[in-house]
């Protein structure tokens, strides 16, 4: 079997080579399960990262939302306010016309 030193040689060269592989086998197992982990840990945050903006979205929304009303109200408070001065001056008016009455009347 073992002739010389060069089948020795060989032999150990074979262990080696044949050591050499599993440990690059296990080497790009871990690498592989380090990406993987890696992967799934941008896709969770990924998904925050949408939760995330679609809050932001729904707040802007609600603030639009809110914004139009407030227009709306702002709108009915000025007319409501002009109603009310509208008023008093037609007030103002009549009782400045029944004094001038009581006046004339004197």
């Amino acid at each position: 079997m073992l002739e010389n030193s060069k089948d020795l040689l060989y032999i150990v060269l074979s262990f080696c080579i044949l050591w050499l592989t599993v440990f690059l086998c296990w080497l790009i197992y871990y690498m592989v399960s380090i990406l993987r982990g890696a992967s799934n840990m941008v896709e969770e945050l990924r998904e925050r990262f949408r939760g995330i903006e679609e809050a932001i979205r729904g707040m802007r929304d609600k603030m639009e939302h809110a914004t139009a009303s407030f227009s709306f109200v702002s709108e009915g408070i000025i007319k409501l306010i002009q109603y009310f001065v509208s008023k008093k001056n037609s007030v103002e008016d009549e009782i400045g016309g029944i004094e001038e009455k009581k006046r004339k009347r004197k």
